[in-house]
């Protein structure tokens, strides 16, 4: 039995598993839950140090149904997808230990009481495969959230007395403005203000088309500057920040056009 560092030997195969469930991830063409995959990798390395001291747990049995608990970190809603996931963890492990089988043995590796010894030379191509398939998906989280940041403006109405503070969003396909005065209209789901529209704006978006209950409140802030917008109020949406039209921000940031995001709502 040849020596092994311990925190590698369970780093390799935690980094290994990952790659199974990635590959699983696109055959199946849904996400796993990440906390959970990254216990069940890590679960499944402590049981590869664990065959590695106890050999009897080497036996396909064992590893077969290793497989299919790994399966577990899928949403699964029935049986069918049960079975799918299951199919596609085994599919995804023959495939990459089949091609880690035939790299260890191009670097001049070993075969043992069923475990792969690889040169460090492995050791470092296996880890620029890991950071080529994790990397991509960090630095598009990153970007998305500092997209998102540079899109969102504090909104502030003041109406009868009363200040009311909103998030906003802001979004170039919101074209929407009131037909009369053709001021730009923010669009809020906030039924507290429903008691002071007087007024019905037409809109068209691609669930169709309606109107929407308005006021044009005695004050209004964007980022602290006060501008002139009607509201407008989606009673059909729960939860959602306040869509801010381009034509309603007192200073257009740079870029906001180019990043902003659309929801396509326009006058009719």
């Amino acid at each position: 039995m040849s020596a092994i560092y311990i925190e590698l030997y369970i780093f390799d195969n935690f980094l290994m598993n990952c790659l199974v469930i990635r590959l699983s991830e696109a055959i199946l063409g849904r996400r796993a839950h990440k906390w959970l995959k990254l216990l069940i990798c890590f679960l499944a390395s402590v049981y590869a140090l664990l065959a590695y001291y106890f050999p009897a747990l080497n036996l396909w049995i064992f590893k077969i149904l290793l497989c299919a608990a790994m399966a577990i970190c899928f949403r699964i809603k029935g049986i069918r997808e049960l079975l799918g996931s299951v199919a596609a963890v085994f599919v995804s492990t023959a495939l990459i230990g089949g091609a880690t089988f035939a790299l260890v043995y191009a670097f001049s590796g070993s075969m043992s009481g069923g475990i792969l010894y690889a040169p460090s030379g492995f050791r470092v191509l296996l880890y620029s495969v890991g950071a080529g398939v994790a990397l991509p998906s960090i630095f598009r989280k990153l970007t998305k959230r500092r997209v998102k940041a540079k899109l969102k403006v504090p909104v502030r109405i003041i109406h009868k007395n009363e200040s009311y503070d909103f998030e906003g969003f802001i979004d170039t396909g919101n074209l929407l403005t009131e037909p009369i005065s053709s001021l730009p209209v923010i669009v809020l789901c906030s039924p507290k203000l429903i008691e002071y529209c007087d007024t019905n704006i037409p809109y068209s978006d691609t669930s169709g088309a309606g109107t929407m209950s308005a006021f044009l409140p005695e004050h209004i802030y964007i980022d602290g500057i006060e501008i002139s917008a009607y509201i407008a109020i989606n009673e059909r949406g729960k939860d959602m920040p306040a869509i801010v039209p381009v034509l309603a921000l007192p200073h257009k940031s740079k870029g906001v056009e180019e990043n902003a995001e659309s929801s396509a709502i326009s006058v009719l």
